[in-house]
């Protein structure tokens, strides 16, 4: 008897790219009552093909990629191939003010349109779906319409298996833009499916910390808006940089809520799921550009900047030429250093607990070792989740964010006193960063 294939729940990010390839349409999604987005098999239509293994950015590494001369000739273990790094911005203030950092995503994704280098675009969209919130995506043709995608989605996404087979039957040329286990997806994917290959023209990556369950949110309006309900309208990011998070009632209600005020409230840290704190490409290594808030370059409010990692022959051309066009303004970078966040550092890092775990993670190209600060990150997140995925918990939650910072501080600063080979290499980096420059 032959062994069906393993999907497994958590270790899915939920990024759908089983669905697009199982031939058979065995897989679809659910939402969890946890808030995460996961797969469910119907083995009655299963033929044992394991292309949604051969495709699983958790149990497959796409390789192969690298070795091809598709990415830049230059490399770090941190951040992957690469071509340039560079700090750049939309020449439209509007698009500027209204994106997450610089409005730089959607400037290309204007100029790929006008100019008739893609049909079509695919791109997720806020919705708030019964009360939650998640992200869908969408194909858009209209360049015109683009600024409705602009800014973060810090929720589930869904859908791309939908749009990728819209955009396949009607033999769309595309850019799409992803989060790094949905590019590793897709990369894998390709090989397997030729139109989806002739398809994909530019893959558009945006770093990423974690995706947040569809809890956050919920969690968020308890915390500030003391349950606000019926609400209609979502957004995490825009009106300038690092933004608000915005949300709107039925009944014409609008709340604003500061970025860094929400995003450490135990939003950020702990909603999040084992898959993702498993994950070590922050940057979306196999895109052909990366795109990132520039945490390392720029502290000041004010009209954003993004943060541009340019990684193939191909994302440089389109990239010129959309300044070439007026689009958007750019500056170059000296050093791959801004680059890498301190995020970067956590997920490169092997976790103090991983030989523990029950689970063989086949993308295991970890390449700081444990240290202090880094084993105190994983107690945090896992007594955070603990709390997070109860909401029976959710004010243990919000006592515990406050008072963790007296229980670890200490350890971590034992960590630097040490000067252990992760702190040292944390504090180099940290030295190069132009802060508010």
């Amino acid at each position: 008897m032959s062994k069906s294939p393993r999907i497994p729940p958590d270790l899915c990010s939920g990024c759908g790219v089983c669905s697009l390839i199982c031939p058979k349409n065995a897989i679809r999604f659910r939402v969890f009552t946890n808030g995460y987005i996961r797969p469910l098999l119907d083995s009655s239509n299963c033929i044992n093909c394991y292309l949604c293994e051969k495709v699983c950015p958790f149990l497959e590494e796409p390789n192969s990629l690298m070795s091809r001369g598709l990415y830049g000739n230059k490399e770090n273990a941190l951040i992957g191939k690469y071509l340039k790094v560079v700090l750049a911005w939309s020449t439209n203030k509007y698009v500027r003010f209204m994106g997450s950092s610089g409005g730089v995503i959607t400037s290309l994704l204007i100029y790929l349109l006008r100019k008739r280098h893609v049909d079509a675009v695919v791109v997720p969209k806020l919705h708030v779906i019964n009360g939650r919130v998640f992200g869908v995506y969408e194909v858009v043709t209209d360049p015109a319409k683009l600024i409705e995608y602009s800014g973060s989605i810090y929720a589930p996404i869904f859908g791309v298996h939908k749009a990728l087979k819209e955009v396949s039957l009607r033999k769309y040329k595309i850019a799409i833009v992803a989060l790094p286990c949905l590019i590793r997806g897709l990369r894998n994917a390709m090989r397997f499916n030729p139109r989806l290959r002739n398809s994909i023209r530019y893959v558009f990556g945006v770093y990423c910390y974690n995706t947040p369950s569809a809890s956050a949110t919920e969690y968020v309006m308890n915390t500030f808006l003391n349950n606000v309900s019926n609400v209609n309208h979502v957004r995490f990011r825009g009106f300038g940089w690092p933004g608000y998070l915005i949300i709107r009632t039925v009944n014409g209600r609008s709340f604003r809520i500061k970025y860094q005020e929400y995003s450490d409230s135990g939003f950020g840290q702990y909603f999040y799921d084992y898959s993702c704190f498993m994950c070590n490409d922050q940057t979306a290594e196999l895109a052909d550009i990366s795109f990132a808030d520039p945490w390392t370059y720029q502290v000041d409010i004010g009209l954003g900047k993004t943060l541009v990692v340019i990684r193939t022959a191909e994302g440089w051309r389109v990239f010129s030429e959309a300044v070439e066009e007026g689009y958007i303004e750019y500056r170059e970078l000296p050093s791959f250093i801004y680059a890498v966040q301190f995020t970067t550092l956590l997920k490169k890092t092997l976790r103090g607990f991983t030989l523990l775990s029950k689970h063989e993670v086949t993308r295991g190209n970890y390449v700081l070792p444990p240290s202090i600060s880094t084993i105190v990150h994983e107690i945090d997140y896992r007594v955070g989740h603990f709390l997070a995925s109860n909401k029976r918990l959710w004010n243990l939650l919000r006592m515990y964010v406050e008072l963790k910072p007296y229980v670890y501080l200490p350890l971590i600063a034992l960590d630097y006193k040490l000067k252990t080979r992760w702190t040292q290499i944390l504090m180099k980096i940290v030295s190069t960063w132009k802060i508010g420059k």
